[in-house]
């Protein structure tokens, strides 16, 4: 079967991405498990079950929210990760959590190549952030 325009999927129970323009991404996300990586573009990357274009990055798993997390990649390299499911009067309260290297995260945190981000209540979606991505 072929994908929607615009879009690729990656595996029929794996994320699904929005295409980006050809050359080398400046970050990309590692699933492991035999999941290809999904490259990450300049700027906001929003990652959560809804598929593209609501999310860049759609992750088919019922634990994750529908817009869970957005990661930013900055134009020298760095990068950053918000939990987008934080209520609003409360910086410290996640409906669904996110973790960076097994730290819940409330606020904006900065990445670094090789971080762990796990996401959901189970932990189950799990990837590592890597800068130097490929396409």
């Amino acid at each position: 079967a072929s994908a929607e325009a615009g879009t690729r999927p990656l595996d029929p129970a794996g994320p699904m991405t929005a295409p980006l323009a050809a050359g080398v991404a400046p970050a990309r996300l590692e699933f492991g498990g035999g999941q290809p990586d999904v490259a990450l573009a300049e700027g906001r990357n929003q990652l959560g079950r809804l598929a593209p274009p609501e999310n860049t990055v759609m992750i088919p798993d019922g634990n994750v929210a529908r817009k869970h997390v957005e990661i930013g990649v900055e134009p020298d390299g760095s990068a950053w990760i918000e939990n987008l499911t934080v209520q609003a009067n409360s910086d410290s309260l996640a409906v669904n959590p996110v973790f960076v290297n097994d730290t819940e995260i409330t606020q904006v945190t900065r990445l670094a190549s090789g971080d762990e981000i796990r996401l959901g209540s189970t932990g189950d979606t799990r990837f590592r952030f890597v800068t130097g991505g490929r396409s």
